[in-house]
């Protein structure tokens, strides 16, 4: 874990070297003080912002299967950059949801993911609460800018945690076999788009594969 964290922070402090199109404040502060010699277990900063989230969906499903490692290099992964466990909190659900997302032969309900995150984030957890709170929209058959809405995000889903989890969830709960229309909600919603959506296709993507992204959305990837 230890030589983990070392590459990891490398990396991150090559990627502001190339002047990325969008950063984080917190994510930005927090390689700032990679670079100023602090340790990766020191240079994460308060905040609930969802950069973690962004890292997520690939860990969930290479480790998915083992809880215990999953849990841990989630929690380096996260508090490298964010030291707030709604931030961390929220990446672990983003990584158990692509788990499920590429494990499962049918699409996960809300009711399952409620009782699996139940299982794995503690009793107060905020963003539990937040995972519940999509489920009862669902059921209520509430639309997503209404939920939105009344998250409290005016101009679309913020990038706090948790105004973009729940968004990325209850969109997800509803596209889980449909990358493009995913995708397309999401952006839609407004806000973090180009976060909230990168989240959303880490998901997505888990479960549909290569082949289920539209080939326009795949021809002018680079690495």
């Amino acid at each position: 874990e230890l030589h983990c964290a070392r590459d990891f922070a490398w990396r991150l402090k090559g990627w502001l070297l190339a002047l990325p199109a969008g950063v984080g404040m917190a994510t930005g502060r927090a390689i700032i003080k990679l670079w100023l010699f602090f340790l990766p277990t020191w240079s994460g900063v308060r905040s609930a912002g969802n950069g973690p989230a962004m890292r997520a969906a690939v860990l969930g499903v290479a480790f998915g299967d083992d809880p215990v490692k999953l849990e841990s290099l989630n929690r380096l992964a996260a508090r490298i950059t964010h030291r707030d466990d709604r931030a961390e909190h929220g990446a672990l659900t983003v990584a158990i949801a692509a788990h499920l997302a590429a494990t499962s032969q049918a699409p996960v309900s809300a009711k399952q993911f409620v009782q699996t995150m139940s299982q794995r984030l503690p009793p107060q957890s905020a963003t539990l609460a937040s995972i519940v709170a999509v489920a009862q929209s669902l059921e209520q058959s509430e639309s997503a800018p209404a939920f939105v809405a009344r998250l409290g995000s005016k101009n679309g889903v913020s990038g706090y945690m948790l105004h973009t989890l729940p968004a990325v969830l209850h969109v997800w709960l509803r596209h889980q076999d449909d990358y493009q229309g995913g995708i397309t909600e999401m952006i839609r919603l407004g806000g973090d788009s180009d976060s909230t959506a990168a989240i959303l296709g880490g998901i997505i993507g888990a479960r549909v594969g290569r082949g289920g992204i539209p080939a326009q959305l795949l021809k002018n990837l680079r690495d």
